[in-house]
């Protein structure tokens, strides 16, 4: 028979050790949610595509009287490849969708003030949830179309949200809607504005789910700030405000959020409030109230602006505007070819391993990854298939035929940027993820 005192020690060792085992575990984890920027800025390199996939794909969009895209710029200009179809949104508020092979095959427009149209829109985009097409207005409204162009549906936002305040509307993994309100007061320092609401969770029939509450109403973002800059060697005394505002962006069947002034990227949960999951060290280099007042001092060592808004399985992508942090860190700031002076720069973080990567660029005045897949120009997301299987992103054709002019590319990237001309349509890129 066993002695009663060695069963308990034994059973007392046994649950040492799972304790054991599970701390470790949770500080494994809890060292994970951390994405180290202070800590990756002095170790910042040129990243390789190689690191984070297993191949890249360049497909030249067709030509055509009809098909012809126009700029994309900005955030709510989209570049979507979905159901084996690129999606394009340009400035001329209309879609252009290409098959994978590059084919043009039709132009979607419904720009105009009609009941089953989009005036002034804010963001456009591709909801997984229905295999629609959706463009939100400014007024939060939001339109849904087959992929044949066909109108579905209106959303309107809740009517308690009002419309004035407004600050981008979008869906979420559940298949609802949300519209996120600004929060901002007026030049003068004062504010009628609700502050306590930073976004509504509602469903296509604009009934109210949810409410997501403002847990810092005293934050600086959103106050007005005053004070002076000196241009050319002038004192310039200036008035700004920017609006504290929840953004959105879906990853598998989940919807994650950021806030203006929090470093902080949260989870959209099942009662629909937010829950931290990952937080942005800057260490020193972290905005304090003495720093505020140099808001346009580009030189400044400061970090104010991270933004994210694609996530795959295995890593989040960053922008991040260093200031003088990227003289110091990464290289001087440089135009390049076709491109402005920038102290943006990009970065990512690696989910399995904890690893927060600031990126150099890998060629002069071009930002990304470097293909060392393929020896074509620097890569940079613009989106993620729904399946997380492919990043996707394009180049101009100008751009193109610079690059494998100006650098020593293989023959098969010189062979396409000959077939092109610096007016033809973007080159589609797609990238398979490891």
């Amino acid at each position: 028979m066993k002695s009663p005192i060695i069963f308990i020690i034994k059973h007392i060792a046994y649950l040492i050790i799972a304790i054991m085992l599970i701390s470790c575990s949770t500080a494994k984890k809890n060292e994970n949610r951390v994405i180290d920027i202070a800590a990756a800025l002095p170790d910042a390199r040129v990243a390789n595509l190689s690191d984070i996939a297993e191949d890249i794909t360049y497909i030249p969009l067709q030509t055509t009287e009809n098909g012809v895209v126009g700029e994309m710029n900005g955030a709510s200009k989209p570049m979507l490849f979905e159901k084996e179809i690129f999606i394009l949104f340009d400035n001329n508020k209309v879609f252009k969708l290409f098959d994978k092979d590059g084919k043009f095959k039709k132009t979607i427009d419904h720009n105009g003030r009609g009941p089953q149209e989009y005036a002034f829109p804010f963001k456009a985009g591709y909801n997984f949830n229905t295999g629609r097409l959706f463009v939100s207005d400014a007024m939060g409204d939001v339109c849904e179309y087959t992929i044949d162009g066909d109108f579905v549906y209106r959303v309107k936002v809740p009517a308690e949200a009002g419309t004035s305040s407004i600050g981008g509307t979008s869906f979420i993994a559940d298949g609802n809607y949300i519209c996120s309100v600004s929060i901002m007061d007026n030049l003068d320092g004062t504010s009628t504005a609700d502050k306590s609401i930073l976004a509504y969770i509602y469903d296509k029939d604009s009934k109210t789910l949810g409410k997501i509450l403002n847990r810092d109403t005293t934050s600086a973002v959103g106050k007005v700030k005053r004070g002076s800059t000196t241009v050319d060697g002038s004192v310039v005394q200036f008035v700004a405000v920017s609006a504290r505002l929840l953004q959105t962006y879906s990853y598998q069947n989940k919807t994650r959020a950021t806030i203006s002034g929090e470093n902080v990227i949260y989870n959209l949960n099942e009662q629909y409030q937010i829950d931290s999951i990952y937080i942005f060290n800057l260490g020193e280099y972290a905005p304090t109230p003495e720093t505020e007042s140099q808001m346009f001092n580009q030189d400044i060592e400061i970090i104010n602006n991270i933004m994210t808004g694609l996530e795959s399985d295995n890593q989040i992508f960053l922008w991040l505007n260093l200031r003088g942090l990227y003289k110091k860190y990464l290289s001087p700031v440089t135009t390049g070819a076709g491109t402005v002076a920038t102290t943006m720069a990009y970065g990512y973080f690696d989910k399995k391993k904890g690893e927060t990567v600031i990126m150099k660029e890998p060629s002069e005045g071009m930002r990304g990854f470097k293909d060392d897949l393929k020896g074509g120009p620097p890569f940079w997301p613009k989106s993620i298939t729904s399946d997380g299987k492919y990043m996707v992103g394009y180049i101009d054709a100008i751009k193109f035929i610079t690059y494998a002019e100006d650098n020593d590319c293989p023959e098969n990237i010189k062979k396409m940027a000959e077939n092109i001309n610096e007016n033809d349509n973007p080159i589609a890129i797609l990238v398979k993820l490891k």
